[in-house]
């Protein structure tokens, strides 16, 4: 059995796998998406946190034409992207990486709903300017997150908040309630969890309900007072809406992790909406990603040569 996987997981785990799979034949996956060993005849293919979906990447997709192809291990949360459902339309088992980013993602919407509370961005601009001025903090435990799309990252983003002493409110397609969230609601009720929230952070994954959820009538339920906090897709929301709120001051300000265009350009006017705080993608990084992915991918394995069903297997209809 031929499976092709990244270097630091064959440097770490070679012997746990070889123990799975007495027969493994392990070619390498470098940095740069070239290969040591020989790349045909492919059973398995492990996707590394190192790879990510840019030019590099794209140089496994000869890979995937290998009709000896059974299975890929994917390193992402999300399923949208074409090259994913390419693999799962023509037969070939397809998992991601759902629960191995979602520590992280919950560390960075509680750091900036902090942020945001505390005013740390103004506050270190006074700093830097030798101002001695108060600035109003918040007290979060008067405060009210609502998580849309309730799933892997909200489970920890609720805990958090529980903690702190926040109210919690959730959506989900699933009705019931969970540990952590005071009350869920269906998507159906979206605006009722706006209206309600000082915090609406985004979890939903991309999906043809999904797409443009947030637009100029769901800024205008959400309310002056609102942060926007955006760790799903860019395309959830419609950034011109977006822009607008800001800049009418229909939201108080956002936190947004995606955009429709990655990356995004320097040039784009985003970058200068108030209120507006962009990061590069990276809310799920941390330095146990690979670790936890490797964990998913080694219990996947077992169950694979047990024939056993494996863990976060994406079907056609998602």
């Amino acid at each position: 059995m031929k499976i092709l996987l990244p270097r630091s997981s064959v440097e770490a785990h070679a012997d746990h796998i070889t123990a799975l799979v007495p027969d493994a034949e392990l070619v390498v996956l470098e940095d740069d998406a070239s290969t040591t060993g020989v790349p045909e005849n492919i059973e398995i293919i492990y996707w590394g946190v190192g790879i990510g979906r840019d030019a590099r990447a794209m140089k496994l997709v000869e890979s995937w034409k290998d009709p000896s192809l059974r299975w890929v291990q994917g390193p992402n949360a999300g399923y949208d992207h074409p090259i994913w459902m390419d693999l799962v339309n023509r037969g070939v088992v397809f998992t991601r990486a759902a629960d191995i980013w979602v520590e992280p993602m919950a560390q960075y919407i509680h750091a900036w709903i902090l942020a945001w509370s505390q005013g740390i961005g103004g506050q270190m601009l006074r700093s830097q300017h030798h101002e001695w001025n108060q600035v109003e903090p918040d007290d979060l435990t008067a405060r009210t997150i609502g998580i849309i799309g309730f799933g892997g990252i909200g489970r920890p983003t609720a805990r958090i908040a529980q903690a702190i002493g926040m109210r919690v409110l959730a959506t989900r397609r699933t009705p019931g309630g969970a540990p952590d969230v005071d009350e869920m609601y269906t998507p159906d009720r979206l605006h009722e969890v706006l209206e309600a929230s000082d915090y609406v952070v985004l979890c939903t994954p991309l999906t043809d309900d999904t797409r443009d959820l947030i637009g100029a009538d769901e800024f205008a339920a959400m309310g002056s007072g609102t942060v926007l906090i955006n760790v799903a897709r860019g395309e959830v929301v419609d950034e011109d809406a977006l822009a607008e709120a800001l800049t009418s001051g229909t939201i108080r300000g956002a936190t947004i992790d995606v955009t429709r265009t990655e990356p995004l350009p320097a040039n784009s006017p985003m970058w200068d909406l108030p209120n507006l705080v962009i990061t590069p993608h990276q809310s799920g990084e941390g330095p146990r990603s690979q670790e936890r992915l490797d964990d998913l991918f080694l219990d996947n394995l077992e169950r694979y040569v047990n024939d056993r069903p494996l863990r976060n297997v994406i079907t056609p209809e998602g």
